[in-house]
């Protein structure tokens, strides 16, 4: 997947991708990635940090949310680890 920043007061602001890694049989999150030449993602670093430590599962996080400057975050209503998790719940469900 990959998110770039929809805010004008970013100009020049570079796409990212996120990867979330689930325990099929539990449906936790065990791991993420992000893949990046800028400083954008850096909320979403700690958040996957956090929820892999509250063990979360696939179907929380597919209504997780966050607050964030909207200076650095990504579209508002995509939040990108919401949207990682609902192609993951999917695939799950396949």
């Amino acid at each position: 997947m990959d998110f770039q920043s929809k805010h004008a007061m970013i100009p020049g602001a570079k796409p990212w991708s996120l990867k979330l890694v689930f325990d099929k049989g539990k449906r936790i999150l065990i791991g993420g990635q992000i893949l990046s030449v800028d400083r954008v993602p850096i909320k979403e670093i700690d958040a996957i940090s956090a929820l892999i430590m509250g063990r979360k599962t696939v179907e929380e996080l597919t209504v997780f949310a966050t607050a964030g400057n909207p200076d650095i975050s990504s579209e508002p209503s995509l939040e990108p680890i919401t949207v990682a998790a609902e192609q993951c719940l999917q695939k799950l469900a396949g």
